[in-house]
């Protein structure tokens, strides 16, 4: 290879990793501005043949987004009016603290014994969930759930 080849190829090389260089700083830019948002998947148990649900009680909080709410037969699902657990998810959308209520109730009547539970959140700049506690009264004998919280 001769002087005025390796002068030749110089520019290439440099063109070939500057554009390398260029590409690297845009995939590692483009990974950072994304800020991934956290769900939130609150369980709640009821019996299905007493016609009861928990819904939301009041209006969710400017900083989680209700999403989805699903209902699956616990157990044995050939039995009528068996346990059912709705799963309640939402997600962060922006910074703050945000409460969420529920309430047992059925066709807009609340339950007589008022089975109400709240969940505290808070959610910072990056859209990341502290679970900050809850209160309330749920199922008797039974523990108020804890919610689940992960990454997308």
């Amino acid at each position: 290879m001769n002087a005025s080849t390796k002068t030749n190829l110089l520019p290439k090389i440099a063109f070939t990793v500057a554009s390398i260089a260029a590409l690297a700083v845009i995939v590692a830019l483009s990974s950072c501005s994304t800020t991934p948002q956290q769900t939130i998947k609150i369980p709640l148990q009821s019996n299905a043949g007493t016609g009861y649900e928990w819904v939301v009680d009041g209006e969710t909080p400017s900083t989680l987004q209700q999403m989805d709410s699903t209902t699956e037969p616990q157990g044995d699902e050939d039995l009528a009016g068996g346990p059912v657990l709705t799963t309640y998810t939402f997600q962060s959308i922006k910074e703050g603290d945000g409460t969420i209520s529920f309430r047992l109730e059925r066709a807009g009547t609340p339950a007589d014994d008022d089975l109400q539970v709240t969940y505290h959140f808070t959610v910072d700049k990056d859209l990341h969930v502290t679970f900050d506690g809850s209160e309330g009264t749920y199922l008797e004998g039974e523990e108020i759930p804890t919610p689940e919280i992960y990454a997308q």
